[in-house]
């Protein structure tokens, strides 16, 4: 495309917005696209080329045809695909572990609040609910990008105005996206046909503003794998207080009461199965195509708000033995450190004895004996330090 085309094009676009375009100009715009070799709609080309980009703007994805011309790839991956290296990550997606490939606490829970899937808080007043990990079938189709896992949530729904589930996610700090426009995206399927109730919250911590809800939106969910759109603008902080532990938050509501939470109460009470997968929270107002990072990558990102480990503790004659272990990933703040089973104790007091300091960078131990002698001590962790 030459450099007179780019500058027609650009002139063009800006005829667009001023509504100045009749339909000549439109068919020149369309034909200086063909030159460029891309094609807008939901529909395939009827002509391909290789290199050519096809843009399905409803959706956000943009393929990329292959060098062979034989068959379509995923823009963001196709770098990878035709040349075997994988681009820098953009952190575009604000959610962390939205394709559910991290699960430290566990693989379902039935509890309301944290317990399996990292950063994703699964709750539940007085309705019921199952949630777990579920894998998709490899070489599945439905959801491109072939992710691993999705989550699925199984709701006995129960009377109650207050009573409801949802599935919720705190992003540390609420200036995320202030004043902007943002897009958040995701797959879903149900068991039969279904709503699912997104809101968007602006929480402004302890000692803040009172908080904000926004973007409230309803969706119809089929029993096959759709991909959903939601762009919504983001309310200005300003002359807000910020307090400690704040967050915008995006909510799916799969249950919910009159009163089960602000902005939520158009789903209705439901039973049934819902699932997600590949979930993405960006500026901008249009849906891009998911971020895959490294799986390394996305369980630090997990691990700044909990970890969970397994520390050793050994020493030959000594009365008093200490120990001090590094968290592998700085923690937001000074966690709740639980210790959740010790074995393998030889001539170790365990309990009023042992003495621990926490901190974000990690934890200092002491184990006592009554007498000389070796001591040794294998205790597991967590070390919670989630919003």
């Amino acid at each position: 495309m030459s450099l007179t085309d780019l500058t027609l094009r650009a002139d063009l676009d800006r005829l667009l917005t001023s509504q100045e375009l009749d339909q000549n100009q439109v068919n020149l715009r369309d034909a200086i696209d063909k030159v460029a070799g891309r094609w807008y709609g939901e529909t395939e080309p009827p002509v391909k080329v290789p290199g050519m980009e096809w843009i399905q703007q409803s959706i956000g994805v943009t393929l990329v045809r292959d060098p062979t011309n034989t068959t379509w790839l995923r823009k963001e991956r196709a770098f990878v695909d035709m040349t075997g290296y994988s681009p820098v990550s953009s952190f575009k997606n604000k959610i962390i572990n939205g394709d559910f490939l991290i699960w430290q606490r566990g693989a379902s829970q039935i509890t309301s609040g944290y317990g399996s899937d990292d950063r994703w808080l699964n709750y539940h007043v007085g309705s019921t609910k199952t949630h777990s990990q579920q894998v998709h079938t490899p070489g599945q189709a439905e959801v491109p990008g072939n992710p691993i896992y999705f989550s699925r949530t199984t709701v006995t729904s129960i009377a109650g105005d207050s009573n409801g589930v949802a599935k919720i996610q705190r992003i540390e700090d609420v200036r995320t996206f202030s004043g902007m426009v943002a897009t958040l995206s995701f797959n879903a399927r149900a068991d039969s046909p279904k709503k699912i109730g997104v809101v968007f919250y602006q929480n402004f911590g302890v000692g803040g503003s009172p908080a904000v809800v926004f973007g409230s939106h309803l969706v119809d969910v089929p029993t096959i794998w759709k991909r959903f759109a939601i762009t919504i603008s983001v309310p200005s902080i300003m002359n807000m207080t910020i307090g400690v532990n704040n967050f915008i938050s995006p909510v799916f509501v799969f249950d919910a009461g009159t009163s089960f939470l602000s902005g939520a109460g158009s789903v209705g009470r439901q039973s049934g199965t819902f699932d997600l997968s590949e979930i993405q929270f960006e500026a901008g107002a249009h849906a891009t195509e998911f971020e895959q990072r490294p799986f390394t990558i996305e369980e630090a990102l997990c691990q700044r708000y909990f970890e969970a480990g397994v520390s050793g503790y050994e020493s030959p004659n000594l009365i008093g033995q200490a120990s001090s272990s590094k968290f592998r990933v700085i923690k937001r703040v000074i966690p709740t450190f639980v210790s959740t089973n010790f074995y393998n104790i030889v001539n170790a007091k365990i309990g009023a004895n042992r003495f621990i300091t926490t901190g974000e960078f990690g934890r200092y131990c002491s184990a006592i004996t009554d007498s000389a002698g070796q001591i040794a001590a294998t205790e597991n962790w967590t070390a919670d330090a989630e919003l």
